[in-house]
């Protein structure tokens, strides 16, 4: 199980006002996957939310963190790549070149599969 389909499954939950708060949405989801939290993934996905960037989540700050956070800063570039197309679409090239033009260095830990699941779902935006 990937963790875009975590992120997916979170976004149901807190559209679906099962869960008021996003955080709890995201560990929700993490149970009904049977997956365990990593926080790349987790950043990467209340990242997203914080800017905007998912249909049916408001900007806010879910993050709770003083500094700006560097895998947010890499999954809102990685949006910025697919949105910046047109139209919008998956980069042709490989996860690593992708994580590479964004300033990632070694893996990419489920931050990509995030924001590639939440693309190909059709609530970023």
């Amino acid at each position: 199980m990937s963790y875009g389909q975590v992120a997916i499954d979170a976004v149901i939950e807190f559209q679906n006002q099962q869960h008021q708060n996003l955080l709890q949405a995201w560990y929700q989801a993490l149970k009904l996957n049977n997956v365990s939290d990593k926080v790349c993934p987790r950043i990467a996905f209340l990242g997203l939310c914080e800017s905007g960037y998912i249909v049916g989540v408001p900007q806010g700050n879910y993050i709770q963190k003083s500094t700006p956070s560097v895998i947010k800063q890499k999954a809102v570039g990685i949006r910025n790549i697919i949105m910046n197309t047109n139209p919008p679409a998956l980069p042709t090239q490989s996860k690593t070149t992708v994580w590479t033009q964004v300033g990632g260095t070694g893996q990419h830990e489920g931050v990509i599969d995030v924001v590639y699941a939440l693309f190909n779902s059709g609530v970023l935006q």
